[in-house]
């Protein structure tokens, strides 16, 4: 019973204990208000003057959905035609790979893009761009780039653009891929509101017209292989299947002369952004204010336990 007891006062003990503690912090930190108060509004202002500096990053996005409707015809017409294209030792490409997905990939791939910045002559606008003012309009980078001579610091093209491609791929595009419900959002990101816009805009045009040409010339070639063999051919049912190749080879030709949307079809069209998504000056200016009231309330604790330690121990 004794033994109880004296756990009893041990525990009340330590909890009484724990109480002063955590007064005596808060009588101190009251103490120092001011210069609480003080030291995380300085460091405010450092944030803020931290946040003012850098340069504005505009995102503008699109969404889109795979057209594949009138192409879904097309994929039957393929199975149907498949088993009877391989007697003849024709194929009619991937079947399990659909025309959005592809388009994915070479979307992201370094030989379409390389070709898209060098066709619309952006690499000094992606590149070397690091700033835009609404009055003195681009701010060029001087390690990289003369603007008045217009001319590049970097010697080596094969560098200029892989440096391109490199930026573009990571800080510029965006694509996020709904598996669930197949709405694909591109999203481009620069300093100048208008050019994001306007890239992002020939990104999905080139990106369908890639593929229509690609399809086009691939139908085309098919074409002109299934008509001269069609010509030494004298078997009926032979002949029957390669009009039936034939068929579906114009189709898609037709669909992909007739269809202007060809891959993507835009939902909700890209605009030009009315303000910056980066920085977040309003986060950057609270984590500052937090930050700062942590470090110098840290740094009050510590310093008042050490000063205590320290006349104990004298």
């Amino acid at each position: 019973m004794a033994q109880n007891n004296d756990k009893i006062k041990e525990f009340d003990y330590s909890n009484t204990n724990d109480q002063i503690g955590l007064l005596m912090t808060f009588k101190l930190l009251w103490s120092k208000k001011l210069v609480i108060f003080i030291f995380s509004t300085a460091v405010t202002l450092i944030g803020f003057l931290f946040a003012s500096n850098l340069p504005d990053v505009y995102r503008s996005s699109v969404l889109v959905a795979p057209a594949e409707s009138n192409a879904s015809k097309v994929g039957a017409l393929n199975s149907q035609l498949g088993g009877i294209a391989s007697l003849t030792g024709l194929s009619l490409g991937p079947q399990g790979i659909s025309k959005s997905d592809l388009a994915l990939q070479i979307l992201k791939s370094r030989v379409f893009i390389d070709e898209f910045i060098e066709k619309n002559d952006l690499t000094t606008i992606l590149l070397a761009v690091e700033g835009w003012d609404e009055n003195e309009g681009y701010i060029y980078n001087e390690k990289i780039y003369d603007a008045a001579s217009q001319t590049w610091l970097v010697e080596n093209t094969q560098e200029i653009k892989s440096m391109a491609f490199n930026k573009f791929i990571e800080d510029q595009l965006v694509i996020n891929q709904d598996r669930g419900s197949k709405f694909i959002r591109i999203s481009m990101s620069h300093y100048s509101p208008v050019i994001a816009q306007l890239v992002l805009d020939k990104l999905i045009n080139d990106i369908n017209e890639t593929i229509r040409v690609m399809d086009t010339v691939a139908a085309t070639n098919s074409i002109s292989y299934l008509e001269s063999t069609l010509k030494t051919t004298h078997v009926d049912e032979m002949k029957k299947i390669l009009f039936g190749l034939i068929e579906k080879e114009f189709q898609k030709k037709m669909l992909a002369d007739v269809q202007k949307e060809y891959v993507f079809q835009v939902i909700d069209p890209a605009i030009v952004p009315l303000y910056p998504t980066w920085p977040k000056k309003v986060l950057i200016l609270l984590l500052s204010f937090v930050l700062g009231m942590l470090f110098i309330c840290s740094y009050l604790i510590i310093a008042s336990s050490m000063s205590k330690d320290s006349y104990k121990s004298a």
